[in-house]
């Protein structure tokens, strides 16, 4: 798998900072590099506050308010 260079090293720099998997610090890294909100299930990843985050739970519920019946 290709990963940019800005992405590689954010991901070095999460994990040097924070208690991440690797795995995981790719995932944020990620949405930090799109400016993208990251839904996650995972509440070490929901807490970190670099990027905008909402767990799946509250995501879909949301969902549900806005659009009444969409499965």
């Amino acid at each position: 798998m290709n990963i940019s260079n800005p992405i590689k090293e954010k991901t070095i720099e999460i994990r040097k900072n924070r208690k991440v998997k690797l795995p995981d610090a790719i995932i944020y890294a990620t949405a930090m590099n799109l400016d993208a909100i990251l839904i996650t299930n995972d509440n070490d990843l929901h807490k970190i506050n670099e990027v905008s985050s909402v767990t799946l739970t509250n995501f879909l519920k949301e969902r549900e308010e806005c659009y009444p019946g969409l499965s």
